[in-house]
C-alpha cells in the first residue's frame, strides 16, 4: 500500500503542486488488491517497497520518429512541438485508483490541441533512474484534443534507461472531435526487468469521428487499460494489438468500449503469444447503453501458448441494454495448430520454418492495415520477427 502522505511531502519538496481535492479523493479509495475482481491476476507487491517520486533529469533523448513530437522524461515534458496549441479544455475524469494517483502526483498535466497543421506526431515517453535503494514512481499525463475534420497519425514509444527500479503510471487522454480521424500506434516494449508499467488510455469519440488503435506490448510487468467512449453518432472505433510474453513476464490488457448513442461501430481484434513461464491476461468489454440503437460491435481474441507452462486468461464481457444492435464476440486460446504444421512438414519444410510461417501469419493479421507503412517496416516488424524467431525455436 502506498504511503500517500510521504509522496505528498516529496512532491512539495520537488516543487510540484498537489491538488488537495485530488489528494483527498485518492486517500478515500481502497488500494487495489487481488481480492478485487478487476485486479485478481495483478500482483502489485512491488509497490509495497519504499517509493520516491521520479525527478526530472537531463539526458540525451532518443530521436522521435516524426518531426513533430512531444518528449516526456519521468512525466516532465522536455520538448513540445511548436504547432501544438496549449488549451484549458477539460477532460472527463476516469474513476480508478491509478488514474486518481496520476492526477494527484503528475508533475506536469498539460493539454494540447492538434490542428490541421499536424499530420504526424511522435510521443516519446522516457523513464530514467539512477542508483537508488528506493523504487522511483513516475506519473506522466498527456491530454490531446484533435480538431474537427483533422486526420493525424500518432506514434507513441516508450524508452527505459534504469539503474534502479521504476514504476510508471501513465495516462493518455484524447478527444477526437467531429469528423476527425486518428491512427494511434503504441509501441510499448519495456523489457527491462527493473521496469513496472501501468497505462491508461482514454478516448472520447464524437460525431462521425474514427480511430484506429494498434498496440504492441512486451515487458517484464505491464498492465494497460483502454477505455473508448463513443459519444457521437456515426463514430467508429477499431482496436487491435499484440501482447508478447516470455520468461516469467506478465502482461495484462483490458479494453472497453462504451456506446452511448445510436449508429456507432466498434471492432476489437487482439492476439497474444506466450512463451516459457509467462502469463497473459486479456479482458474485452462492450457496453451498449439503452439509447444506443443500431450499434454494430464485435470482439475477437486469440491467445497462442507456445509452452506447457505459459498461462493465458481471457474474458469477454457484453452489457447490452438496447434491443436493436449487433454484438458478436469470439475468444479462443490454443497451442500451435498440429494439422497446419503437419501440412507444411509434408511439403518439405523443417519444423522451425513451419512454426515461423505459422507465427508470422498469426501476428501480421493484427496489423493488416499497417503492412505497407514505413513505420511498420522499421519500428514494429523487426521486434515481431525477433519474437517469432524465439517462438519458432522454442
Amino acid at each position: 500500500m502506498l504511503d500517500l502522505k510521504d509522496l505528498k511531502s516529496q512532491a512539495h519538496f520537488l516543487g510540484q503542486a498537489v491538488s488537495e481535492d485530488s489528494f483527498e479523493k485518492l486517500s478515500l479509495k481502497n488500494f487495489p488488491t487481488k481480492k478485487m475482481e478487476d485486479w485478481r491476476y495483478t500482483n502489485l507487491k512491488f509497490l509495497d517497497s519504499p517509493l520516491k517520486l521520479a525527478d526530472s533529469v537531463s539526458e540525451k533523448l532518443c530521436k522521435p520518429y516524426f518531426k513533430n513530437s512531444i518528449q516526456v522524461v519521468n512525466g516532465y515534458q522536455s520538448e513540445v512541438c511548436d504547432l501544438l496549441q496549449s488549451t484549458d479544455l477539460g477532460f472527463e475524469e476516469k474513476e480508478s485508483y491509478f488514474d486518481d494517483l496520476n492526477r494527484t502526483f503528475c508533475p506536469e498535466q498539460k493539454s494540447y490541441v492538434i490542428s490541421e497543421k499536424v499530420k504526424e506526431l511522435s510521443l516519446n515517453q522516457h523513464f530514467i533512474s539512477g542508483e537508488s535503494d528506493k523504487m522511483s514512481l513516475s506519473n506522466p499525463c498527456i491530454n490531446l484534443s484533435i480538431d474537427p475534420g483533422v486526420t493525424v497519425q500518432i506514434y507513441e514509444k516508450w524508452f527505459t534507461d534504469l539503474k534502479s527500479s521504476l514504476a510508471a503510471n501513465v495516462a493518455l487522454n484524447i478527444k477526437v472531435q467531429k469528423g476527425a480521424h486518428l491512427t494511434l500506434i503504441r509501441d510499448i516494449r519495456a523489457k527491462d526487468p527493473l521496469f513496472y508499467g501501468i497505462s491508461s488510455l482514454n478516448i472520447d469519440l464524437h460525431e462521425q469521428a474514427q480511430i484506429h488503435v494498434y498496440d504492441i506490448l512486451e515487458g517484464s510487468f505491464l498492465r494497460k487499460e483502454i477505455q473508448v467512449n463513443v459519444k457521437g453518432r456515426g463514430a467508429k472505433a477499431y482496436l487491435s494489438g499484440m501482447t508478447l510474453t516470455k520468461d516469467k513476464n506478465f502482461v495484462e490488457l483490458r479494453a472497453n468500449v462504451v456506446h452511448e448513442v445510436c449508429d456507432g461501430f466498434s471492432k476489437q481484434n487482439f492476439k497474444s503469444l506466450a512463451l516459457d513461464n509467462s502469463k497473459v491476461v486479456f479482458q474485452a468489454g462492450v457496453d451498449i447503453r439503452k439509447d444506443a440503437q443500431k450499434v454494430d460491435s464485435a470482439q475477437m481474441y486469440r491467445g497462442l501458448s507456445l509452452s506447457k507452462s505459459a498461462q493465458i486468461f481471457a474474458k469477454p464481457q457484453l452489457k447490452v441494454q438496447a434491443d436493436d444492435v449487433k454484438a458478436a464476440h469470439g475468444f479462443a486460446t490454443q497451442s500451435l495448430d498440429e494439422e497446419s504444421l503437419f501440412y507444411m512438414l509434408s511439403r518439405g519444410l523443417d519444423m522451425a520454418n513451419c512454426r515461423k510461417l505459422f507465427l508470422d501469419g498469426f501476428c501480421q493479421s493484427v496489423y493488416q492495415d499497417l503492412l505497407e507503412s514505413p513505420l511498420y517496416e522499421t519500428q514494429i516488424k523487426p521486434g515481431l520477427l525477433e519474437f517469432v524467431k524465439e517462438g519458432a525455436d522454442a
